[in-house]
């Protein structure tokens, strides 16, 4: 299902949207969101994620194409076979969840991606941007 320049603001709209499955999401906005656990796996074209708040958020197989992350932090999330594709990531943070469990990025790819000023990123993806 195709979901184009829509805006989402409140948690339970968010993960709703985000775990519908198999969606394309273009120009849309993910904004001001706690969310805790979830699987997503969709694809997301110039779309913009901002002051969002992942728990246990599991991105498996999602692909990211021109996007923007600002503010946002990921506990404990995983960013299984991932790529992400000329996206930016400013201010974010990659945190351990309570348990003490790091984000994890295992297969994933990034292309031509840039990150200012985020806590976590390097460990997270081992220097992998190109």
């Amino acid at each position: 299902m195709l979901h184009e320049s829509e805006t989402y603001r409140e948690a339970k709209q968010v993960k709703d949207v985000l775990a519908s499955h198999d969606a394309v999401f273009r120009y849309c906005s993910f904004e001001s969101a706690n969310l805790e656990g979830g699987d997503f796996d969709d694809v997301f074209i110039s779309c913009e994620f901002r002051d969002l708040d992942f728990y246990w958020g599991m991105f498996n197989l999602a692909l990211f194409l021109n996007c923007k992350f600002e503010r946002c932090t990921f506990r404990g999330t995983s960013f299984a076979g991932c790529r992400f594709m000329e996206s930016t990531f400013a201010d974010c943070r990659f945190l351990k969840d309570n348990l003490a469990a790091p984000c994890d990025a295992p297969d994933t790819k990034l292309f031509a991606c840039s990150a200012e000023n985020c806590e976590g990123w390097n460990e997270l993806f081992d220097n992998r941007v190109p």
